[in-house]
This record gives structure tokens, sequence and C-alpha cells, in this order.
């Protein structure tokens, strides 16, 4: 049986190799991201950018995350060697989930973020230390719903201000607030917006948001609120 001289050995040997731990991927994006899907969404991609004559910055995508209020602890410290638990201070409790809609253009511009709390009705208070220019909304369950999106959109477009002239495209993958979403499809008609989405189960891959964004997202929002609690 090989040992770990031996895979030293082996990747000083193979310096174009590298030891990783693989990412859990399901079955269904595993299938769902192959050559044709992904050739036949970039086609119809560039279509669209060239027939609208679409510049970076009128080029938007748009996704969820959930943010807890309680996040998990990013930062490591030295201990004694064969101390098996090492504990820090947290909030008591599991936090609450809050869903942040977040969206920018391909020039990085960002529109003002709408968090989602899971509560009957929205308070002020709750956007208290938040960023300039977020907003905030409410449902049962903090998730997003086809009413909650449209709104949103709505918002987007008056940020956005595209025309006939000068459309916009805006990036979705394929929830059903989004493709199931017939008011927002006519609103998205009439107001100039181009809609496309990602081919199914290869948002993991393709959608700009997923791939480049969100994690730094998590990473930093942990590190700022440790250094905000001490």
């Amino acid at each position: 049986m090989a040992g770990e001289d031996w895979l030293s050995g082996f990747l000083k040997r193979h310096p174009n190799l590298a030891y990783r731990r693989p990412e859990p991927t399901s079955a269904a994006r595993a299938m769902g991201f192959n050559r044709v899907a992904v050739d036949n969404f970039f086609t119809l991609l560039e279509n669209v950018v060239d027939k609208h004559k679409l510049t970076p910055e009128r080029i938007y995508n748009v996704d969820e995350t959930g943010i807890s209020t309680v996040p998990k602890s990013q930062s490591r410290i030295l201990s004694m060697k064969g101390q098996k638990q090492v504990g820090c201070l947290s909030s008591a409790g599991r936090g609450q989930l809050v869903t942040a809609e977040i969206c920018f253009n391909a020039v990085g511009t960002y529109v003002p973020p709408m968090l989602k709390y899971a509560r009957k009705r929205m308070k002020e208070e709750l956007l208290d230390d938040a960023p300039s220019r977020f907003w905030g909304t409410c449902s049962d369950n903090g998730w997003i719903t086809t009413k909650i999106f449209f709104d949103w959109f709505k918002s987007f477009v008056q940020f956005a201000q595209p025309t006939k002239e000068k459309p916009v495209l805006l990036l979705l993958d394929g929830h059903s607030s989004h493709t199931k979403n017939i008011d927002l499809i006519d609103y998205a008609r009439e107001n100039n917006v181009i809609l496309l989405c990602t081919p199914p189960h290869c948002t993991h891959k393709m959608y700009p948001l997923d791939v480049s964004f969100m994690r730094p997202l998590s990473t930093y929002y942990g590190y700022s609120a440790e250094v905000k609690n001490g």
C-alpha cells in the first residue's frame, strides 16, 4: 500500500497535479452541466448581445442568498497540541436567516440590495446599520416569492433605466419566481428588459454571482461580524 512518502514523491514528479478536496455535486447538476447545454446557452447569449448591441454596463445578473444573523466563525486560533476542543463565545441561538437579493452588471455596478425577513410586518429598525440604499421586505418564511421578486424587479427597472434604443439584459436562474411570473415577463417586455435564464442545474458553474461572488460574501460577512462583536 502506498504511503505518504510515495504520494509526496508522485506529486513532485507531476507538478501539474494537485491534491484537492472534491466539491459535492448532485447527480442532476452533473448531468445538466454538459457541452450541448453550455454551447446552446452561450450561442443564444452571443446572439442577444449582438442583436441589441449590449455593452457590459447593460448586462445584469441577479441571485438570492441566505445570510444568518449569527454567522459561523471564519477565524482560526493557536492552541496547545493535543487539545481536542477549542471554543469561542457566540450569540445565543442559531440566528435567523435573512434572504438577500443581489444584482450587479458586468462592470461591477450594484443595484441597491433587497433584504427579505421572515416576519409578518416590516420594521425599518431592521435596516439599522445597513449600508446606504439597502431596502427590506418580509414574507412568512423569508424566502423569495413571485410577488416579492416582481416588486424587486420594478425597482431594478427604475435603477437600470432601460430604453427602446438601449435595452438591458438580466440573467436569471430557473427559479419559479422568475420563470413562472407572467406579470414580470409582461412588465419586462413593456420596459425594454431582456430576460435570459441559464440552463437547469448549471448555476454552480455558469452563473456569475454563484461562481465569483457568493462565497467571498459569506466569508467576509463572517469576518466583519467577528470584528464588530470583538
